[in-house]
C-alpha cells in the first residue's frame, strides 16, 4: 500500500492518529516493540549476575524515550546498540542515536551503552 497523507483518507484518520499518539504520549498504550537477540543476551547475562529487578523496553516518562534495559537498584538504564545505530561500517553513532543518549544525560540519568561489536 503507497504512502499517502492522512489527511487525503479523512478528517477521522487524521483524529485516530492523534488520539493514538495521545494515548502513546499519556503511557496508556504500550509500545510496540522488537527485542534484538544481542539484547535479549544481555537481558540474560545480567539477570544471571542477580538482577533480578532488570525491566526491558522501559519507557522513561519524562522524555518518553524507549530504553533497551534498566536496572532500578542501580539506578542505570543500559543501550544495547547494533549496527543500526552506527555508520555504516564504522563505529560512530547516528545523529539518532547520539541525540538519545546526550537527552538522557541531560535528565541526569545514568546510561551505559553495550556496542555490538564489545558483545
Amino acid at each position: 500500500v503507497p504512502f499517502t497523507d492522512p489527511g487525503e483518507r479523512g478528517p477521522e484518520a487524521v483524529t485516530a492518529i492523534v488520539e493514538a499518539l495521545m494515548a502513546r504520549i499519556a503511557g496508556e498504550q504500550e509500545p510496540v516493540v522488537e527485542t534484538s537477540r544481542l539484547q535479549s543476551e544481555v537481558a540474560s547475562v545480567l539477570r544471571g549476575m542477580g538482577h533480578a529487578d532488570l525491566v526491558e523496553e522501559h519507557v522513561e516518562p519524562k522524555s518518553a524515550y524507549t530504553v533497551d534495559l534498566w536496572l532500578p537498584s542501580e539506578g542505570v538504564f543500559i543501550e544495547v546498540d547494533g549496527p543500526y545505530h552506527f555508520h555504516a561500517g564504522g563505529r560512530t553513532p547516528l545523529g539518532h542515536t547520539r541525540m538519545k543518549r546526550r537527552h538522557m544525560g541531560q535528565l541526569g540519568h545514568r546510561l551505559a551503552v553495550v556496542p555490538y561489536w564489545d558483545w
